[in-house]
């Protein structure tokens, strides 16, 4: 997770943004602060990734990569407001003994926001912010079969929305 620290509506990248519409860094604050205090008292281990400054989506830490065990699909960002985080989950990843494994600079992937593991497959979205281009390595690295799913509602850009 990520403290919503620097967290704000800096741009539009999706049709929920809306730069008349704010985010309320109190009320983020406080749903952020709720949700990992019950995640905690449940007993799981949460780790966090520093916020930083600029990169107000950090909190959206599913984003990051995929992650199965102890390897690492690192996200490539299509949108450039996004692209900053990238470098700082590779170390965060490899910091913690993740192996890193990255998609090729002209295909876009945006992590777990696009992939479910399902039984013994991936679902792979493509669309909007994931290109179909890097599903099959996706699916070599993770040594899984997949089925690509394509988005077609950009009310619902990833696969987890």
């Amino acid at each position: 997770m990520c403290k919503p620290t620097y967290f704000a509506i800096s741009y539009e990248i999706n049709p929920w943004m809306n730069l008349n519409n704010p985010a309320n860094p109190v009320l983020a604050h406080k749903q952020w602060d709720t949700l990992y205090e019950t995640i905690t008292r449940t007993g799981a281990e949460v780790s966090l990734i520093e916020p930083v400054e600029g990169l107000p989506d950090m909190v959206f830490t599913a984003n990051a990569g995929l992650v199965k065990g102890e390897k690492v699909i690192l996200s490539n960002f299509r949108h450039k407001e996004r692209q900053g985080e990238e470098k700082y989950y590779e170390k965060w990843f490899s910091e913690h003994g993740d192996s890193c494994h990255a998609i090729p600079a002209n295909s876009s992937f945006e992590g777990a926001g696009d992939t479910v593991f399902y039984k013994d497959i991936l679902l792979l979205a493509h669309g909007f912010r994931t290109d179909i281009s890097s599903h099959h390595l996706i699916g070599n690295i993770m040594e899984m079969g997949y089925i690509s799913l394509e988005l077609i509602d950009h009310h619902f850009y990833h696969l987890d929305t």
